[in-house]
């Protein structure tokens, strides 16, 4: 994905490397600054990871049915086509994350079941258990996360809306589905 982005960004395309080993991977326009050199907050996991903590990242859904975020693994699953998305204005591209995705957790395959910041709600998927927030940084701005929408506008929305779950444990915003 970011291999694409590159020629928007004046930024060349590298033949030969993989999205993370090319030069825009960790580009300064992806790097928030909110994000620093220490350990993601809320991480459990044995090792303990220095590098920066926060990018801007891909709203990433698992096979695209249902359709769950605008980007998925390929090739199985062809590009999303943009008319497919009825109101961009309120249809999640990219958020803070970790690395370089956030896991949607309206896919059924990343909902949330666990609570790794231990306020009684659960807010990661099992897949990934010590990892918080699938892959996302949605507190680093003042307990909230700056979310670009397809139609290209930002919007910082508070942790507790965004991460926001159901009895059924679904969450609830509507950023995070591209079809409603």
């Amino acid at each position: 994905m970011f291999q694409k982005l590159a020629p928007y960004v004046a930024k060349p395309t590298e033949a030969g490397k993989n999205f993370a080993q090319a030069d825009v991977f960790n580009w300064e326009l992806r790097r928030c600054p909110g994000g620093n050199t220490g350990p993601v907050p809320f991480y459990r996991g044995t090792d303990k990871p220095t590098a920066w903590n926060c990018w801007v990242g891909a709203h990433f859904g698992a096979y695209g049915n249902p359709l769950s975020g605008p980007f998925y693994y390929g090739p199985n699953t062809p590009p999303l086509k943009a008319s497919r998305i009825k109101k961009p204005v309120d249809a999640m591209t990219f958020m803070d994350t970790i690395t370089h995705y956030v896991y949607a957790p309206a896919d059924p395959n990343y909902g949330f079941t666990l609570d790794l910041n231990g306020d009684g709600k659960a807010d990661t998927m099992p897949t990934y258990p010590d990892t918080p927030f699938n892959s996302g940084r949605p507190t680093v701005h003042n307990n909230g996360d700056n979310v670009t929408l397809l139609d290209g506008h930002v919007e910082w929305v508070s942790f507790k809306k965004l991460w926001e779950v159901n009895g059924a444990k679904k969450v609830v915003h509507s950023f995070w589905y591209l079809e409603d």
